[in-house]
């Protein structure tokens, strides 16, 4: 017999789990890490069980593989939930082992103890107790059920004196492939009149969504078969290349994007998850089809399409290729509406420092192609998201890693760490703003320890931007979203990582070559000019 966390370690490798992340606590945890070493899993100590989650949500999202993080009892499954959330609205396979305290019958205690399966069932599509005479099936199908659509969360409580207790087998079980291979012949059944509806359109425009990040060569070739528009959501960013002349803008569900909606006589949403988009009101008259792995619509996701097709979407996308390439959209008039779009959502003229000017010149002084492969970036919540994901230019899928369905804060450094140690030859880029920064700033000795190719650029104006925006035009008392300046670069120094402030124009692109020649985890603290966000957020929310 074998040990029930060495069960569980093994069952995720075996699912092609490769990191698990996490603070452990005196329990089940201890068991865990031991059981890590043993099966070639390794285990990353992080400074926070958000950031932990976070790390292993995205490891998830990159390797189609479930993301593993452990927490102790109490405190440290409480800090998880946020992390949690994520996954559970981003659609991210993992799973969570948290320490469980079972207190003895004759001297009950109270301390540490809540019922941390009920505080997790929100975010989870499982929150469990496992014991070691927990049937190996049941085992096994919590250990699926994050991969499984629509993908997410599992949570798994585990009493420390029970986690070092003979468990039966685990079924093996192949890893399951994100989707089917090339080639396969087994297809799911488009709905009667769907094929004839794609191929009568004359201006055919694609949303494609997260689901699709792991299909770009199947996307792209039926885009430019059908000669569809695409927009793709902030997820999908790159699985249709920002330099495509088909790709015209992406997709929120603000007004920004409305140009090009408005003249489609057929809107495919592909791949698309109703959390991709902020709330409102579905406006656009064309037609709507729908090609996912799960089905939104009958779960109450907008906008309602004509017909949806549900099932893997390899072999949907392979029955929907045409026998001969249809003429499609105008590609001067997709031209005129990409420049339309890009000049519509550009940040103001401003007299500081413009986040669209610091992004351009990252991703040419560091933040592009390093030693042949294209940098990842991740984004963090706020104002900055915005210029920032409107000027960095992706490439391919998952080159971009950001919070849409649950927007966190804290979120681009963790994110970063999780690509740099999935792909180490990678170069990966954080960019966050001060808020954002202060909320996961112990994560960057984590990425010292771990000698990661890691630059994280912060843009630094000392206030909730976003916030502020919002309160502005509330007309509300300036109050509540200004912070004193932080020196970031002194910190990250103190932390054994490069740091360098940047407060004048002239000073960006010297900053930002000097950082790329230096090796391991390094920041770049740039004072920006917040002064433009109000307009670009009007043009693209209306």
């Amino acid at each position: 017999m074998t040990a029930l966390a060495e069960r569980l370690v093994a069952g995720l490798k075996q699912r092609g789990t490769r990191h698990v992340f996490g603070v452990p606590g005196g329990g089940s945890s201890l068991d865990l890490i031991e059981a890590c070493g043993r099966q070639g899993v390794e285990f990353v100590l992080t400074r926070g069980e958000t950031s932990a989650v976070l790390m292993a949500a995205c490891s998830g999202e990159l390797s189609g593989a479930p993301g593993a993080a452990l927490v102790g009892v109490g405190p440290g499954a409480a800090a998880a939930v946020n992390g949690m959330a994520y996954a559970a609205l981003e659609r991210s396979p993992l799973v969570l082992f948290a320490d469980r305290i079972e207190p003895p019958p004759v001297r009950p205690t109270w301390h540490q103890v809540y019922d941390q399966p009920a505080s997790f069932a929100p975010v989870s599509k499982a929150a469990r107790w496992i014991r070691p005479d927990t049937d190996g099936t049941e085992i096994a199908d919590l250990l699926d059920l994050p991969t499984a659509e629509p993908q997410g969360p599992v949570h798994l409580d585990i009493v420390a004196a029970e986690a070092s207790v003979d468990a039966p087998p685990v079924p093996h079980r192949p890893a399951p492939a994100p989707e089917p291979a090339a080639g396969a012949s087994v297809s799911p059944a488009l709905p009667e009149g769907l094929r004839a509806r794609v191929h009568g359109a004359w201006k055919p425009v694609f949303i494609v969504g997260l689901q699709a990040r792991h299909l770009g060569d199947e996307t792209r070739a039926l885009a430019r078969a059908l000669g569809a528009a695409c927009l793709t959501t902030y997820k999908a960013k790159g699985t249709i290349s920002d330099h495509d002349p088909l790709l015209v803008a992406q997709f929120t569900g603000g007004t920004a994007e409305a140009s090009v909606l408005a003249a489609a006589d057929l809107i495919v949403m592909l791949g698309h998850d109703p959390i991709e988009m902020i709330p409102g009101i579905w406006t656009h008259a064309a037609p709507v089809v729908a090609l996912s792995t799960w089905d939104w619509a009958a779960a109450g996701g907008y906008p309602v399409p004509e017909m949806i097709a549900v099932g893997a979407l390899r072999p949907m996308l392979a029955d929907l290729m045409p026998s001969a390439p249809q003429p499609g959209w105008d590609r001067e008039e997709l031209a005129r509406l990409r420049t339309a779009y890009r000049a519509r959502i550009a940040y103001p003229t401003v007299a500081g420092i413009s986040p669209d000017f610091l992004i351009d010149s990252l991703q040419q002084f560091g933040g592009g192609q390093i030693d042949g492969k294209p940098a990842r970036l991740a984004v963090d919540a706020g104002a900055h998201m915005f210029p920032t994901l409107a000027r960095w230019m992706a490439d391919a899928p998952l080159g971009v890693l950001k919070s849409n369905g649950l927007s966190t804060m804290g979120f681009a450094l963790p994110a970063a760490i999780a690509s740099a140690l999935h792909e180490p030859d990678r170069p990966a880029v954080a960019v966050t703003g001060d808020g954002g920064m202060m909320m996961c700033l112990g994560e960057l000795a984590t990425a010292v320890e771990r000698k990661l190719d890691v630059t994280v650029v912060v843009l630094n104006d000392a206030m909730l931007s976003l916030i502020d925006v919002k309160q502005r035009k509330q007309q509300r008392p300036h109050a509540g979203v200004a912070s004193r300046t932080v020196d970031f670069a002194a910190i990250a120094q103190a932390m054994g990582a490069y740091g360098t402030t940047v407060r004048e124009v002239s000073q960006v692109q010297p900053a930002l070559a000097a950082a790329a020649r230096m090796s391991g985890p390094r920041l770049i603290d740039v004072h920006i000019d917040p002064s433009g966000y109000d307009a670009q957020l009007d043009a693209m929310r209306g």
